[in-house]
C-alpha cells in the first residue's frame, strides 16, 4: 500500500475510534471536498488536511486532552485554501510580500 492510501485508511479508521456520527462524517467529508476535487494543487492540501487531524488528534492523545475535536480541527484547518489563487498557493519559493499577504487570507476565509 502507498503512503496517500495508508493516510486516507488511517484517517477514515479514526472517525469510529474517535466516535464520529454518521451526520459529522458527512458534514467533514462535504466541506473537505473543494480542497480534494478542485484540481492538483488543492488535493495536496487536502492530503496535509487529513495528516494534520491525525496529528492533531495523536497531541490530544499525548495531552489528555479530548481527541474528536482536535481530529476536527486539524482536518478543517486549511478549508481556505480553496479561495487562494492557485498560482499563489502552489508556489514552494520566490514569494512577494503580495503573495504572502494573499495567503495569509485563508485564515480567514
Amino acid at each position: 500500500m502507498d503512503a496517500v492510501s495508508s493516510l486516507k485508511q488511517e484517517f477514515w479508521k479514526s472517525y469510529s475510534e474517535v466516535g464520529i456520527s454518521g451526520a459529522n462524517k458527512l458534514f467533514l467529508v462535504s466541506f473537505l471536498a473543494p480542497l480534494k476535487y478542485k484540481n492538483s494543487i488543492t488535493h495536496f492540501h487536502y492530503l496535509h488536511s487529513l495528516w494534520v487531524g491525525l496529528l492533531a488528534r495523536q497531541i490530544g492523545r499525548l495531552i489528555y486532552h479530548q481527541e474528536r475535536p482536535l481530529f476536527f480541527d486539524g482536518a478543517l484547518h486549511d478549508l481556505g485554501k480553496c479561495q487562494t489563487h492557485l498560482h499563489i498557493s502552489g508556489k514552494t519559493d520566490d514569494w512577494s510580500e503580495a503573495d504572502q499577504r494573499a495567503i495569509e487570507q485563508h485564515v480567514t476565509v
